[in-house]
């Protein structure tokens, strides 16, 4: 079976790619800016291909022999902030010309990565794929706009193409590729802040509440999505964890860890002070074979100790 992954050499994608790329049953292939040679390093099993994006030539010939396509492409929450249009051009328009031509061409499953942030202002509580989202920044916004497209697009095709929507909490895990965008992350930013100083700088609000989701996890519960099969050729789908800890939390998780693997204490220093208590929040979803992935706070534990020895190997 052919998978192809987009945006894999990011966080998400290129750990995805490395996870899949060893399974037998599976070959992987890899569209990405990087250079074939750092990705071949970094990649061994996989294949790779480059796309002409925002082109009016499409790619037709370049996904035509997939089954699966696992579209993680797109400009972060950052660059979103930055230039809205730009943003709206590659994540919306060029996902749903992806779209359209895997349905031309015959794939089998399309997975679009979306995020648990088109929730927005309504990311508090319980939240499971009934909530209606709320969306408060760039980033959801146009991640939930690209999601009704590519529904509108499912519904006026021929429905061969099964359309599968994740929205995905905010994962954490090492890269596969150390210079990748992320370390603005607050789990990256702290791992490598444990690395390289004495200090834990919470540089927001230290009261601010997110879902976690460990690497491992959403791995496994990305495998199971794949390979299972459904009976609706459409499926919406939150991954999270039981994790929904405030950034305070997680900085006393990486000063609890780090004292424990490296006997290092670390001091943990808020920038925001008085900052009022959020809300409480249980990020799930309505199936309840996803939650059988979910292995609690020994694969939180395990995750935060992954990504602490992969910063103390390459930051020291």
């Amino acid at each position: 079976m052919q998978l192809l992954i987009t945006g894999g050499s990011g966080l998400l994608g290129a750990n995805t790619a490395k996870f899949f790329s060893k399974e037998k049953k599976l070959n992987v292939k890899v569209e990405s800016r990087r250079n074939f040679l750092q990705l071949k390093k970094k990649l061994p099993f996989c294949s790779f291909v480059k796309f002409r994006w925002n082109s009016k030539k499409n790619d037709k010939s370049k996904i035509k022999k997939n089954d699966i396509i696992i579209h993680f492409a797109g400009l972060n929450s950052n660059e979103c902030e930055k230039n809205i249009l730009e943003a709206r051009d590659f994540n919306v328009y060029e996902t749903e010309k992806l779209f359209e031509n895997a349905i031309k061409v015959g794939v089998k499953k399309f997975i679009f990565v979306s995020t648990s942030h088109v929730y927005g202002e309504a990311l508090k509580n319980s939240v499971d794929e009934d909530k209606i989202p709320i969306p408060i920044n760039n980033y959801g916004l146009l991640k939930f706009i690209t999601e009704n497209r590519l529904i509108d697009i499912y519904k006026k095709s021929n429905r061969k193409t099964q359309l599968i929507i994740l929205r995905v909490s905010n994962v954490f895990g090492a890269p596969v590729f150390p210079d990748t965008n992320c370390w603005n992350l607050v789990f990256l930013d702290f791992a490598k802040q444990a690395a390289t100083t004495n200090k834990l700088i919470m540089k927001g609000s230290p009261k601010i509440r997110r879902n976690f989701l460990p690497m491992s996890q959403f791995l496994n519960t990305l495998k199971f999505i794949i390979s299972k099969k459904n009976k609706s050729n459409y499926e919406l789908i939150n991954i999270g964890s039981i994790w929904s800890p405030t950034i305070k939390e997680v900085a006393k998780k990486f000063q609890e860890r780090a004292r424990m693997l490296y006997l290092k204490d670390l001091k943990i220093v808020s920038l925001k002070k008085n900052i009022k208590k959020t809300h409480k929040l249980f990020y799930f979803s309505k199936q309840k074979k996803i939650k059988k992935f979910d292995k609690g706070i020994k694969s939180i534990n395990k995750e935060v100790d992954s990504l602490l020895k992969y910063c103390f190997k390459v930051f020291i």
